[in-house]
């Protein structure tokens, strides 16, 4: 038995590593004592799939993403963000201001990246938050709830691509109100428990909500927002005699939004109804929030058919059509996870990763013969090993996830996955071809 143990762990690792074989019957048996072969199956089965709306996405981060983009294919999506600023713990001004008073205050946003078209004109404009924000990182937020949105501290229009200069602007700079930054340093001087901790600060100053107010044609990806307080105070230098003379000096005291605040992305997808009806042909993945496509694996048929053999191997790929000529057309997520629908609000909540057993990752590979992209799912088996033991007589539904994955360039080890946040649109196949699956399973014949 020891050594038909060991040959079964072999065949398992053979499943595994190997692709499937409609002709495999039997594997190994040179090295197989007469009478121990090991019998290969190989099985088809149907998948089904379709699209599904998701109103949300978990989306804890410090990247805020701003604007709104229509989509002629995918429908419209408009973005902003409201966040709360960092403070260090017994924070005050550096210097004291001149008169006890502030110069200006500007705000930053700075970018990382875009899609869409940069020429086009765009507005944003900031509103006090007089709320505190809950720790809740969905994207269906409604930050009006939040804000006084009658009372814009200021805004500036924009368009990404400075064509004085022939480049992409790396910042949008705009002033806001003074006011804001006046408040700020008396209560320094008035209240300063208001800068004890960042609970006290947060309780004095709730946050910002940024948004677009005009415009259409361009998503931000907000690599930082900074609120920057300028003020004049009286400095002393040496004069070349020796003696102390007095000068008015500038500086700035800085708040911004960092991984140690919240901050909150608002993240909405319109005209997306005909994605979601029946169809024979197609399903949809829109990102970030939008639809995504459910996969049915018949695993109550699979599992009934394949009694007690061990599932060696179930490969599974998706296929994405060339999305219409189109100046501004995304490309695929570079990674999409599959995972059990009901696993999906945990799986982010608590920061995992894939791990082969009932959570997938494929990356995307593209043909240039087919101009398509392919994720390949090498072997999903495991899943209907997990499924046996938990409702063998319940089919199994899979949601496919457009993901980020933060990879470690020296093991290759994933350290992070993130739900892709970028706008995109695609369609996949789901002709008879693609939805075919084959089960390899294996059992000795005595």
């Amino acid at each position: 038995m020891k050594f038909r143990s060991v040959v079964l762990g072999l065949m398992l690792i053979v499943g595994v590593l190997s692709g499937c074989d409609d002709d495999l019957k039997y594997v190994g048996g040179s090295i197989q004592p007469d009478g121990d072969r090991i019998n290969m199956t190989v099985d088809s089965f149907m998948i089904t799939s379709s699209t599904i709306k998701v109103d949300s996405i978990y989306a804890k981060t410090s990247t805020g993403y701003l604007g709104q983009f229509f989509d002629p294919q995918y429908g419209d999506y408009k973005a902003d963000y409201i966040s709360q600023f960092y403070c260090k713990e017994g924070f005050k001004f550096e210097h004291e201001p001149i008169d006890g008073k502030i110069d200006s205050v500007k705000y930053i946003i700075g970018i990382n990246s875009y899609v869409g078209d940069s020429l086009s004109p765009m507005k944003v404009d900031v509103f006090p938050v007089t709320k505190a924000l809950d720790r809740n990182y969905y994207t269906n937020i409604n930050p009006e709830e939040y804000s006084d949105m009658q009372n814009s501290l200021g805004g500036k229009a924009y368009v990404i691509y400075n064509t004085e200069t022939s480049k992409s602007v790396t910042s949008i700079d705009m002033f806001l109100n003074k006011e804001i930054g006046q408040r700020i340093y008396d209560e320094t001087v008035n209240n300063p428990s208001s800068f004890a901790n960042q609970e006290a600060f947060n309780r004095f100053f709730p946050g910002l909500y940024v948004t677009n107010t005009y415009g259409m044609g361009s998503v931000l990806a907000v690599a930082g927002s900074y609120m920057m307080i300028h003020y004049s105070y009286e400095a002393t230098k040496k004069d070349s005699k020796g003696n102390d003379s007095t000068y008015v000096a500038n500086t700035n005291e800085i708040f911004m939004v960092t991984n140690e605040v919240i901050q909150m992305n608002r993240m909405n997808s319109f005209g997306i109804d005909e994605l979601l009806k029946p169809n024979d042909k197609y399903t949809y993945l829109k990102t970030p929030a939008g639809v995504y496509t459910r996969v049915t694996i018949p695993a109550k048929e699979i599992l009934n058919r394949v009694g007690d053999r061990v599932i060696n191997n179930l490969p599974i790929d998706f296929k994405v059509l060339p999305n219409d000529e189109w100046k501004y057309t995304s490309k695929p997520s570079p990674y999409l996870l599959l995972l059990p629908e009901d696993s999906l609000k945990n799986f982010f909540e608590t920061n995992k990763i894939k791990d082969d057993i009932t959570s997938f990752m494929a990356q995307h590979k593209y043909s240039e013969e087919d101009k398509i992209y392919t994720y390949k799912f090498s072997n999903i088996a495991r899943i209907l090993k997990t499924q046996k033991e938990k409702a063998p007589d319940q089919d199994l539904n899979l949601l496919l996830i457009p993901v980020n994955a933060s990879i470690d360039q020296n093991s290759g080890i994933i350290t992070s996955m993130t739900t892709y946040q970028a706008p995109m649109g695609v369609t996949l196949k789901k002709d008879p071809d693609v939805m075919q699956i084959k089960v390899t399973t294996s059992q000795y014949n005595k």
